[in-house]
């Protein structure tokens, strides 16, 4: 999260003002920032890239829209979000990936099937930092949008619900709503990643054992 500080009030000023060199530093400033929010929404290095620079269209041509009483910061994570939104709605290609909440709350459905989602063929038998993130990331994008960007909102951008309720659109407590189910499933598939874990370890051990007995 980027601090408002007096500089870069001046900046935002000097953007509303229409003044090209305070504009361009304000850009380079929160580039990453705005890059960051696609990427975790979208799951999609070049598709954040492009709606990067389509948020900072927006922004430009929306600047009058813009309300003084709400952080800069939070301006630009809405009208990034609603790019990556409508982006998400237009394109198929994560579709077969992404998971029906019910599915899983419900036990229904080839729940096992998703295993392969969860531990690829690239398993180690070793547990690190790296693979639990990665595992974690690879579960917050089988997540339906709309609980995928509330996470973001809420543990990437470390907003509170009201001012996710501003950005969304929705009621505090639906914005609570969905962070309490999001946290439900994701532990629900955390146990499923270990449960693929367990049985891959069972396979290399059995494979291992059944070598040494051939030597």
């Amino acid at each position: 999260m980027i601090i408002e500080t007096q500089e870069i009030k001046e900046l935002i000023d000097g953007f509303f003002n229409g003044e090209d060199k305070k504009t361009n530093a304000l850009i380079s400033l929160y580039y990453k920032f705005v890059y960051y929010n696609c990427l975790r929404i979208t799951r999609d290095v070049e598709a954040a890239k492009d709606l990067t620079q389509d948020a900072f269209v927006r922004v430009y041509k929306y600047k009058e829209t813009y309300d003084n009483k709400y952080k800069f910061s939070n301006w630009l994570l809405k009208i990034s979000t609603n790019v990556c939104m409508d982006y998400l709605r237009k394109s198929n290609k994560d579709r077969a990936r992404v998971l029906h909440i019910e599915t899983i709350e419900s036990g229904a459905g080839c729940v096992n099937d998703l295993k392969k989602y969860l531990v690829d063929d690239k398993f180690e038998a070793g547990m690190d930092e790296k693979f639990e993130k990665d595992l974690l990331n690879d579960i917050i994008s089988l997540l339906p949008p709309i609980y995928r960007v509330t996470l973001v909102l809420k543990y990437y951008n470390d907003l509170s619900y009201e001012e996710i309720s501003k950005i969304l659109n929705i009621p505090v407590g639906t914005a609570k709503f969905r962070i309490n189910r999001a946290k439900r499933i994701i532990i629900k598939l955390l146990s499923l990643a270990a449960e693929s874990r367990r049985e891959k370890v069972e396979i290399t051990a059995d494979r291992a054992v059944g070598k040494g007995s051939e030597q």
